[in-house]
């Protein structure tokens, strides 16, 4: 049912995939302003039917790529944007730590979108949900009495892992696996 769904969602936005037949013709408006600012609003509409799940991602970001890039100043932030709290509302209902029982794949969902929305923008859900949650889900171990400190080294070596390059080398995400070195060493103390 899943992937019915999935593929349902996919098809119905392909009619949308207005894209083709609108990019090639911009070079010839002398004022874009007003088009663009019309797309990003149905674009945002569009937006608030979609639920980001396990499966339904790629239409969407196949949809949305070349407008983020197209759009700037206040246009792309506002699309953009709407991605984010989309995504923040996904992680809010799917995305918690857990050493037992991990999901990962709404975290997964949201490494797809570094590459599509500023990072700037994408990084907040990461700071809020992810980062926060990883660092408060981590203290909450350490003060286990009965925590097995080789079992939290290798937790925290396999989320290290889970990051791309690209995205491991921001400070922000640095500072948050220092941070939490600093509370293991603590703990060890």
């Amino acid at each position: 049912a899943l992937a019915a769904t999935s593929k349902a969602s996919t098809l119905a936005l392909e009619p949308l995939r207005f894209d083709h037949s609108v990019l090639p013709w911009l070079p010839f408006i002398s004022d874009t302003s007003e088009l663009l600012a019309s797309v990003r609003r149905k674009l945002c509409t569009m937006l608030d039917c979609w639920l980001p799940s396990k499966d339904n991602n790629d239409a969407i970001m196949a949809l949305l790529a070349p407008w983020i890039e197209l759009l700037r100043g206040k246009e792309q932030h506002k699309l953009a944007t709407k991605v984010a709290e989309r995504l923040n509302s996904m992680l809010e209902a799917e995305f918690s730590f857990s050493a037992q029982r991990q999901v990962v794949w709404p975290f997964k969902v949201l490494l797809k979108w570094h590459q599509i929305i500023p990072y700037r923008i994408w990084l907040l859900p990461v700071k809020r949900h992810v980062l926060q949650g990883f660092l408060d889900y981590l203290r909450l171990w350490l003060e286990d009495p009965d925590a097995n400190y080789a079992e939290i080294a290798d937790w925290y070596w396999q989320w290290k892992q889970m990051y791309p390059t690209a995205i491991f080398a921001s400070s922000d995400i640095q500072n948050a696996f220092r941070e939490a070195l600093v509370y293991m060493a603590f703990a060890l103390s």
